[in-house]
This record gives C-alpha cells, structure tokens and sequence, in this order.
C-alpha cells in the first residue's frame, strides 16, 4: 500500500484528512516497531555490559565495575547511558549508540517517505481543484497539506506542534471492526513443585501445579537486569491468595492461567510483560503496571477472556501504562477507575487491540464516563454510570466525535457534564443484536471452584 493514501479533488479537506490519518495509522506501526528494536537494543547492551563486568572483576579493576553498574542500571531503567568515559565501557557503548542512531535513521526515513506520498497525492487533489477553478479551495487545501505532511514527517509545523507520542495525530477511526482473538500463549514449560518456595527471581519457565496456595512473600516472575524472560503458567484448577506484602510481581515475562482463581492478589507487570487469563474468577484483586522501565505504548498488557471480575479492579489505568483487552466477561460490584488517555483520542483507538471492553456485563458497579469509552456491545444492570471525579483536561482532552451506545438494565445514569464531543445513546438491553452477553451463572460451570 501507497503510504499516504489516494485521494480526489472532489473530496477536498475530508480526503485530504483521511489520507493523513493511513499515512499516521502505518508510521505509528513502524514507529511502535522501532522502540520495540530500541528494547531488544538495551537488552544486548546489558547483557555485553554483564560480561564485561566478569573481565573487570578478573582484573581486580573494582573502580570500573562500580561505575559498569552505574552505566548498566541507567541502561536497564531508561535506555540512556551515563557520561562515564572508562574506555572499556566507552567501547561497548559506541556500539550500542550506533544501534540506536540506526534504528533512528530508518525510522525517520519512513516517516520521510510517507510525507512524500502524501504530499504527491495532496499535489494532484490540489491541481484537481485548480482544473475546476475552485482556486480558493485549492488554496486551503494546499495550506492544510503543508501542515499535514509536516507532523506526518515528523517535525513541527507552526500551527500546531507535533506531540512527542507517535499515535497523537492519528485520525478519527470510528468504524468499529472485529478484533483479532486474544494471542493466549499456548506453552508447556515443566512442571516444578513448590515454586512458592523458590529464593529470589524465578529465572526459567515453569509450571505452577494444581492446587491452593497462599503467598506469604513477593514473587518476582523473570529478571531484566539478567535478560531473564520466562514464561509461567498456573494450571488449571488452581486458586492463589495473597495481600500487600505478597504480590505476584512480573520483571520479564508472560503468566498465563485458565480455569483458577485469584483472591486479594496484586498482580504487576513491567514494560513488556503481558497476563493472560481465560475462564478465571478474581476476588479483590488489582493489576498494577509495575517497574520503572518506559519505552513502548502500552507498557504492560492484561488480557481477559470469559473472567468474573469482583470487587477491587485497579485503582487507575491510563493508555501509557496500561493495555487493557477484556471479553465475554462479567463485573461485579466494581468501582473502574478512571482512563487517562495521554494525549491519544479514544475515537481512534474504536480498533486497537490493546484498549477494548466488549461483549462484557457490568452487575452494580460505578462506571465514569473515561471508561464507558473502552466499552463495546457492554450490558450494564444495576449500575451507576457518572462524570469522571475530574473534568477531562489537558492530555486527557477529548477533542474528537466518539459515540458508544450503552445497553442498561435497572441503571442509574447521573452524567451531569459529558465532554461536547462525546455522546451515549441509551438502550435496552434488548436492542442489542447478534452477540451473546455472559452472566455469571453463565460463567459458573467454565470457573475455578471457591476454596
């Protein structure tokens, strides 16, 4: 495909924008897939950084390891490198750099020749006006492209400045299409017995065999520091109980888990790291992205299919941090926390597969407006759906047409300010064709016994 789309003269701005939002909609993808390189780049630099600190050690060059760890832990938190100049981590460092300086260069190159298909395409709608002698249209247009290529290239355009998070100018997407099904991993790691007791970070894949257990201490799920990613899987069958003190804490991974259940556990994941639950009952918990590292949008990534979700949920979500994919599931007496969306529009994210509620029952919960947003095909029965405690504003404002329909049943809707953009047509349940919306009865018979 022809990045930047086609478009004719007749269409004038309304072409115009649409082809500005497939050339956006291709460069965020390539520009998401260059900080996932950037990752695996400072993963390489750690573990070359790692041997070197062996060699030190052999040297007996203690100074040099001190500022190694120093060099490697900023690496390790943020991608940057310290000024230290020792010319043995200097070396290793240029190389890294180098990485990323090529990683930078393709990434613009791609940005550039978007630009340069669009501006083509904006070129001949333009001439196109001209021909019809509608010159001041011609002339808009011309303007609007200028502006248009600008951002689309990566700079800044004096108008309206380019927003440092690559998905900020994509355009309205309000066509709502099927998602691609959740990716559950489909992995058979060995079994070990008593993992619970495992000392410090669990360093290879396993499996966690059937049964009831109830955590006494943290449970850290891989190491980045040590380039340990792993893979866990709880069986089936099996219920986990925890509390503050005792949190399942992913660093480098993926948990998956069918058929258990989850009472009062905190359940984090660092950048990169990914749950995944089908057919799962959680009482009390709350899924927290975790970590400190930054670099890919979203940062950690929740996947339910076919869950019953009870009482605590999380305390806030926002669409740096948080990948959120819920199906076919049902919520119970849930306050949701707000959404912030951090300069992205929900408008366009209607087709993400990363920030999506649908075909979901919500039974007696407190449901704000923010979240309403991610919500698709959703029945809500006995609920309270309101304001947001804080007006939009900022990063957080909506400034694009978003429509959600809500099916309600023996719902109390106490909107009192909606954003101007934003409207919910009310429903019945009823009205709502072609998809089946579970219940927790209907969830019952797929769902880890109580223990």
């Amino acid at each position: 495909m022809l990045l930047g789309g086609s478009f004719s003269g007749a269409e004038g701005l309304d072409g115009l924008h649409s082809a500005a939002k497939a050339a956006n909609e291709e460069v965020a993808l390539m520009v998401s897939a260059a900080v996932n390189k950037k990752v695996e780049m400072s993963k390489k630099y750690v573990t070359a950084l790692n041997a070197l600190e062996k060699t030190l050690a052999a040297n007996g060059e203690l100074d040099v390891i001190i500022r190694l760890r120093e060099e490697r832990e900023s690496v390790d938190k943020t991608g940057s490198t310290t000024a230290h100049q020792d010319k043995q981590i200097v070396a290793l460092r240029e190389k890294y750099l180098k990485g990323l300086a090529v990683i930078e260069e393709e990434t613009k190159a791609v940005r550039i020749k978007a630009a340069a298909a669009f501006s083509k395409k904006a070129q001949e709608a333009e001439k196109a006006l001209t021909k019809a002698l509608k010159v001041d249209e011609a002339l808009a247009l011309r303007k609007e492209a200028e502006r248009l290529s600008v951002e689309i290239a990566g700079g800044t355009a004096t108008e309206q400045p380019l927003a440092a998070n690559p998905f900020e100018n994509l355009a309205e997407m309000t066509t709502l299409k099927p998602l691609k099904p959740i990716p559950m991993p489909v992995e058979n790691p060995p079994v070990v017995d008593k993992p619970f007791a495992i000392k410090g970070p669990w360093l290879t894949s396993l499996t966690i065999p059937a049964g009831k257990y109830k955590m006494k201490e943290r449970a850290l799920i891989g190491d980045r520091g040590k380039q340990a990613w792993v893979t866990i899987v709880l069986a089936p069958g099996s219920t986990l109980t925890g509390s503050e003190k005792a949190p399942l804490d992913m660093s480098a991974g993926k948990f998956v888990s069918s058929k258990s259940r989850f009472d009062r556990m905190q359940l984090t994941a660092d950048l990169a790291c990914a749950y995944f639950f089908q057919s799962c009952a959680f009482v009390d918990c709350e899924f927290i992205r975790g970590g400190v590292w930054s670099g890919g949008v979203p940062a950690a990534r929740f996947y339910f299919d076919g869950c019953l979700i009870k009482g605590d949920f999380a305390h806030t979500l926002n669409t740096d941090d948080y990948g959120l994919r819920v199906q076919n599931s049902v919520f119970e007496e849930v306050t949701l926390p707000s959404m912030h969306y951090r300069k992205l529009q929900p408008g366009s994210l209607v087709n993400s597969s990363s920030f999506r509620v649908a075909n979901c029952r919500f039974v007696k919960c407190k449901v704000p407006t923010s979240f309403l947003l991610l919500t698709r095909d959703c029945v809500f029965e006995n609920c309270t759906l309101m304001d947001d405690p804080k007006k939009p504003s900022g990063d957080d404002e909506i400034t694009q047409a978003i429509e959600v329909p809500l099916y309600l049943k023996a719902s109390r809707v106490t909107f009192a300010s909606l954003p101007p953009k934003v409207s919910f047509p009310q429903k019945a349940e009823i009205d709502l064709k072609g998809v089946t919306i579970p219940t927790s009865a209907s969830l019952a018979s797929l769902l880890a016994p109580a223990p």
